[in-house]
């Protein structure tokens, strides 16, 4: 693209964020823009699907919601820039400066790409090794297998952040805030941690061999079956009872569950987003509207359970037992409680439910946009009215199964 034609685009997608029927959606998918100054731009919500922005100038631009999957940011200026909630699995940021850029909620982990012929293939996650994020702000990232290897992080906010699985070697994090992380399975060998707040942190099997742990806070505390998770659970309940007046709204962000067994647990509307939940139980449980976002629920008995209107997008559910759930919108209503007519979906959009047993499962009207079901069974399920676009079937039971239109036509 020529200068003129990027800054008419950007001029458009602008009109187009403040609803001008005039404006046009950005759109950069794998378009070259190396070396081109996006400093201060606004790209929020943009589509920049295997973009290459390497030696770019993009500070202090909102980045915020971008689609950026797999695109390429290396040795790219990102100071200030703000990545809130964008979607960067596969993103390549090595030697990226990156001081005070904004990751909260930003989605860095592996993901699937379909190529031309329809065929599945698999991406890595983000690569940040060597970037620059010190003091950034990465609260609730999800950045599972991600490589930070050599990656300055000090100062930096990691609150709650999924770096299970991460390579962490040799990456400074003086400093720096991990405060209820999941950094399970990590490798933080030779890693700087002098005065890093592990406080309430999952660190099961993370490896920390020649790790400079000078002054570290750490309270390692493992969720479990404790009573502090008997708690959680009390109050939360409560807080659904009374309608937020009294009690807590269960928070176990990027938390350890594995194993347990929550069935009947009353989680509506609980913050469960990145959580490693693998083999738990939730038999018959109460999920509505639960935010389940990049959750790790391989082998889930999630039998009979309530999960209508829940976010699940980019959850692991391989395998998972989801015989007769109810994943079916939930009805909006207005603050006198009347209904408005409008319904909120269940999110399922990249999520992985290869193997999973979905029989007599409700999934009308969900977001499968790019989830797998790759041989699942999904006998007699309801996928009416569901949006299925570039979502896998593949050697899937769909028999007795009420299906969209355009499943239907497939299969001729």
């Amino acid at each position: 693209m020529t200068p003129q034609e990027i800054i008419s685009a950007l001029k458009k997608h602008e009109q187009w964020l403040n609803s001008d029927p005039t404006g046009v959606r950005a759109d950069f998918a794998l378009v070259d823009l190396r070396g081109y100054d996006f400093s201060s731009s606004v790209l929020r919500s943009a589509k920049l699907v295997g973009a290459k922005f390497d030696s770019s100038d993009l500070s202090n631009a909102n980045m915020r919601e971008v689609d950026a999957f797999g695109a390429s940011f290396m040795q790219a200026d990102l100071t200030n820039s703000d990545f809130t909630g964008a979607d960067l699995r596969g993103a390549d940021f090595r030697g990226a400066k990156m001081q005070g850029t904004i990751l909260h909620n930003a989605d860095l982990r592996r993901g699937t790409l379909l190529t031309s012929n329809g065929e599945a293939m698999t991406m890595r996650s983000a690569d940040l090794s060597h970037a620059q994020l010190e003091g950034a702000d990465c609260r609730g990232a999800l950045l599972s297998g991600c490589n930070l290897s050599n990656t300055d992080l000090r100062g930096a906010n990691l609150e709650r952040i999924n770096l299970k699985d991460a390579n962490l070697t040799n990456a400074k994090l003086k400093g720096a805030n991990l405060l209820g992380a999941n950094l399970a399975d990590a490798d933080l060998k030779g890693a700087d941690l002098q005065g890093a707040d592990l406080s309430g942190a999952n660190i099961t099997h993370a490896n920390f061999e020649g790790a400079n742990t000078e002054g570290v806070v750490r309270t390692f505390e493992e969720v479990g079956q404790s009573a502090s998770l008997r708690k959680v659970l009390d109050l939360h309940r409560i807080w659904v009872k009374t309608k937020g007046k009294k009690g807590e709204r269960c928070d176990l962000q990027n938390q350890e569950l594995s194993d347990n067994d929550l069935s009947q647990a009353v989680l509506s509307a609980a913050n469960l987003r990145g959580a490693h939940m693998m083999r738990v139980k939730l038999v018959g449980a109460k999920l509505m509207m639960a935010d389940l976002a990049g959750a790790i629920m391989q082998g889930a008995d999630l039998r009979r359970a309530n999960l209508d209107g829940a976010n699940l997008r980019g959850s692991d559910l391989v395998k998972a037992n989801l015989t007769e759930a109810s994943l079916a919108p939930v009805p909006l209503t207005a603050e006198k409680g009347e209904l408005t007519g409008r319904y909120w979906a269940v999110n399922l959009s990249a999520a992985d439910l290869a193997g999973a047993v979905l029989r007599g499962a409700n999934l009308t009207g969900a977001n499968l946009t790019g989830a797998s079901f790759a041989g699942a069974d999904l006998q007699g399920a309801d996928l009416s009215g569901a949006n299925i676009e570039a979502a896998l079937f593949n050697d899937a039971n769909l028999d007795g199964a009420t299906l969209p239109e355009l499943i239907e036509e497939e299969l001729g």
